[in-house]
């Protein structure tokens, strides 16, 4: 009855799109096989099907309608094939789609007769061209981290801020104050970024922009390292293109690169820029637990860089984002491992998006979690940590792994600082080296400081 209201309303002529939940994925919901019953009895009033997942009576299944890191891109596209095969309209699929040759193949594989995409077009809104131009290496790719959704999704969010911030995206959110920006000119100016992370290269493309000329160093061989984790932990993969995405889009750039090259005092004085970016940023943060400094102790901040590999049982100190990740990937691989948290929750920096599907993973995985508890001290057999009750116990591992996070390098930022206020030079940190931070902070203060140069 609703449909035919809506037709005879808007004609024969107007396109009809239906949205549908491939399935509800809830106790006594409608189910794969009775939602493509339903689609066979409406197709002959609608003129597409746009197949998603999940009720939003159901805040649990949001995982899935917006599907995170932990899954595989693509993963409700099985839905829309199974709407697909019951109907002769076409069909649309979703669900973490973001790379064009990924989505070219169900097209070809006639999965779908069209894909679409939610967050990845905030994360960079210039896919479809970039993909026509032949310049899909330079895609912002989406790292579904449901910063987007957790501040402005109604029903979930009791008080939605109505405004939309990327991770990877740092113009979203201010698009009014850019487009102002852009109609005042600026003086060229020379700019030396000091790191090539996440905030380093956004630095750079920032200031290219505004016509500035860059320098951007980086101390080791690659661009990118501090995202290298990515590439030991399978579901980071949306990570990893990322990373490959920004270092494509510097080399492919005017920006001058100088790899394995520290800025230093001596740099700076030659170099005579108009600013400073220091982008260099933190370090493992170290607690003061007895027997730290033991061979079977790692941190997780660092350890990738290593080619670290904790043992077949480990005791992480530290329920952050971190620790929780480093849990799950762990116990993806067969490992045993235990999460110690001094506070009485853990992955409590997440957003709730995020925060449900790290739960979800530690509850699947049955990865045990001490919350309200300290480690008091590290030996050979494992750790000895202590609850709020005083009341110690010996959790025996084989290694132990410290996931408190990091901490900006003080020194280092500090020594920049100096020297450029001595030169009569502009310096401004970001990332890590200001204040250590997620991704969104890392891209976001490093493109501004390089936009407003």
């Amino acid at each position: 009855m609703v449909l035919d209201r809506v037709r005879e309303r808007c004609g024969r002529d107007f396109p009809i799109e239906y949205r549908i939940s491939g399935s509800e994925l809830i106790e006594g919901g409608l189910e794969e096989e009775e939602m493509a019953v339903f689609a066979h009895m409406i197709e002959s009033r609608v003129d597409s099907f746009h197949v998603s997942v999940g009720s939003f009576h159901d805040p649990a299944t949001m995982v899935r309608m917006f599907p995170g890191p932990f899954f595989p891109n693509g993963v409700n596209i099985p839905y829309a094939a199974a709407i697909k095969k019951a109907v002769n309209v076409p069909v649309t699929g979703i669900g973490g789609l973001s790379d064009p040759d990924e989505m070219e193949k169900l097209l070809e594989e006639e999965q779908v007769d069209m894909v679409a995409m939610g967050r990845q077009m905030i994360a960079d809104p210039f896919l479809p061209k970039k993909a026509l131009k032949g310049k899909s290496s330079e895609i912002a790719h989406c790292i579904r981290c449901m910063r987007c959704n957790s501040g402005a999704l109604i029903p979930y969010v009791p008080y939605p801020n109505g405004v939309v911030y990327c991770s990877v995206n740092p113009v979203m959110g201010r698009l009014r104050e850019i487009a102002r920006e852009n109609s005042f000119k600026t003086a060229e100016k020379k700019i030396l970024i000091a790191g090539g992370g996440p905030a380093g290269m956004q630095a750079a493309l920032g200031a290219l922009e505004r016509g500035h000329k860059v320098i951007l160093c980086e101390a080791s061989d690659s661009l990118g390292k501090t995202l290298s984790y990515s590439d030991h932990i399978e579901f980071k993969q949306d990570i990893r293109k990322f990373r490959d995405s920004l270092i494509s889009r510097i080399e492919n750039s005017q920006v001058e690169v100088r790899m394995n090259t520290a800025v230093t005092p001596e740099l700076i004085r030659n170099a005579e820029p108009d600013l400073v970016i220091g982008a260099i940023g933190g370090e493992p943060f170290i607690p003061p637990i007895e027997g730290i400094a033991d061979n079977n102790v790692l941190y997780a901040a660092s350890m990738h860089q290593s080619v670290a590999v904790p043992g077949n049982k480990t005791v992480i100190i530290g329920g952050g984002l971190m620790g929780c990740e480093e849990a799950i990937a762990l116990a993806q691989e067969g490992k045993n491992v235990t999460v110690v948290e001094m506070t009485d929750s853990i992955a409590g920096e997440a957003d709730s998006g995020l925060k449900q599907m790290i739960d979800e993973k530690i509850a699947y995985y049955n990865i045990p979690v001490l919350t309200g508890c300290s480690c008091m001290k590290i030996t050979e057999e494992g750790a000895i940590v202590k609850n709020k009750d005083g009341e110690e116990r010996m959790l025996a591992a084989d290694s132990v792994l410290i996931a408190a996070g990091v901490r900006p390098k003080d020194s280092e930022t500090n020594r920049l600082r100096d020297t450029c206020y001595d030169l009569g030079i502009d310096f401004i940190a970001v990332g890590d080296c200001k204040k250590t931070g997620r991704i969104r902070e890392a891209t976001t203060g490093g493109y501004f400081a390089g936009r407003n140069a």
